[in-house]
């Protein structure tokens, strides 16, 4: 019968599970599962990865037992209920249901293991370790791995044996890839090299395929740098945005941070009475704490932004997470940008290259090299052991250099020619 436990557990303070309730509930660090109030030991089991799946708790002969009924989506609520129902009926008439559920799978020659690569994909998926996840509203690089895979490598070998799989395989998909997205192959092929490193080490495989295999492309580090007008026609673009898009672009620009760092910006980091913006180590690329000042500019967009406070924990909230259709915003910025002038768009730009031109303007105004890093973050010129002793934090100096800058984005937009003293900001 279902645990009599459980159940008791499940009906105090717990609520009836809805789709709503399932499509809205946040990851964890670690696995947890949220009891259903109206069916005794029926469970909503969630992963770190945002892995979702229905798991029935009942005892037989007196020890616990857990069937697994199916993954969400795939299985909808009302089916994964009718199936934790059967099984309760099983557990009356005497029968362990994972047992039946074995037997079947044996009868079926369905194996415990992968063996499909869209099978070995979603255990993939759905296992990752809770200690690598980084505490950031979403997992964005797992969430890349879903997006690469399911979009560029299940095409090409849904259904497809993982033994049969070789190293050419995966060398002519890499190269079919690299046709027209070369640098999505390279990070297309470190994700095939994590999932059959991972395979080969859950014996899965007996050895991963894919050793030996280089880059599909060769990768030269870009240095674009938006001139005086391009940059003032990505500044008029982003004003005829949403408020969201508006602020994050003015925000980029005027901070020359990493694009997930501001989008992903918390209100627990923001001091307006201070003026500063402090990044949590979790946050940033070195794992350091950032603390960054705050221009006029800045500090009222920031401002402008909490009269849109609603308890949400993130200074951009989308849904139940911070902003991260950076994409679409990129192709609405891109079409605003071409009617602004002519027709014309600006080509071959990234968002990060607002970063880069932030910090070559800033040089331009005579910008000591090692105050820009400070303002990136950057370890910098100084080597390890000259860095363990320079514990200067250069917080006057960042904020004159932002404040330079920004006097320079407000001259662009109004093609207005500044001169500033040429005094070394040291």
């Amino acid at each position: 019968m279902a645990s009599s436990k459980v159940s008791a557990a499940a009906r105090r303070g717990k609520r009836v599970l809805t789709i709503k309730a399932i499509e809205n509930v946040k990851p964890r660090e670690k696995r947890f599962e949220l009891a259903d109030a109206g069916l005794p030991g029926f469970y909503l089991s969630v992963m770190p990865s945002g892995h979702r799946s229905f798991v029935f708790r009942f005892r037989f002969h007196g020890q616990p037992r857990k069937l697994t009924l199916g993954a969400h989506p795939q299985m909808t609520l009302a089916l994964a209920r009718q199936l934790a129902r059967e099984a309760i009926g099983e557990i009356a008439r005497g029968n362990d249901p994972c047992a039946a559920k074995a037997a079947l799978r044996r009868s079926e020659g369905v194996p415990d293991v992968p063996r499909k690569f869209d099978e070995l994909v979603t255990k993939f998926l759905a296992m990752r370790p809770a200690s690598k996840r980084r505490p950031t509203p979403r997992d964005s690089t797992w969430e890349s791995y879903s997006r690469m895979l399911n979009n560029d490598a299940l095409p090409a070998w849904k259904g497809r044996d993982i033994k049969s799989i070789s190293a050419v395989d995966i060398e002519a998909r890499l190269e079919a890839v690299a046709l027209d997205r070369p640098i999505l192959a390279n990070r297309l092929a470190a994700v095939l090299s994590k999932l059959f490193a991972w395979a080969a080490k859950k014996r899965y495989v007996t050895a991963s395929p894919y050793a030996g295999i280089e880059k599909p492309a060769a990768e030269v580090a870009r240095d674009r740098v938006l001139s005086r007008p391009e940059l003032k026609l990505v500044l008029n673009a982003a004003d005829r945005l949403d408020r969201t898009g508006k602020h994050l672009i003015h925000l980029l620009i005027l901070t020359a941070q990493r694009r997930s760092e501001i989008a992903h910006m918390r209100w627990t980091e923001v001091n307006l009475a201070e003026r500063t913006l402090t990044l949590a180590a979790d946050r940033t690329k070195n794992r350091k704490e950032h603390r960054l000042p705050l221009g006029d500019s800045a500090l009222a967009i920031l401002r402008d932004r909490e009269k849109d406070q609603t308890g949400h924990p993130c200074v951009f909230p989308r849904g139940q997470h911070a902003f991260h259709s950076f994409a679409r915003l990129k192709t609405k910025l891109d079409a605003l940008i071409a009617e602004e002038n002519g027709g014309e768009p600006i080509k071959q730009w990234q968002f990060h290259d607002l970063r880069r031109t932030a910090t070559t303007f800033m040089e331009e105004l005579g910008i000591s090299l090692r105050v820009t890093e400070m303002i990136l973050n950057h370890a910098g010129s100084l080597n390890r052991t000259a860095a363990a002793y320079h514990r200067h934090k250069f917080e006057d100096e960042k904020r004159e250099a932002l404040r330079k800058w920004e006097t320079m984005v407000i001259a662009i937009r109004s093609n207005n020619v500044i001169d500033f003293p040429q005094r070394n900001l040291a």
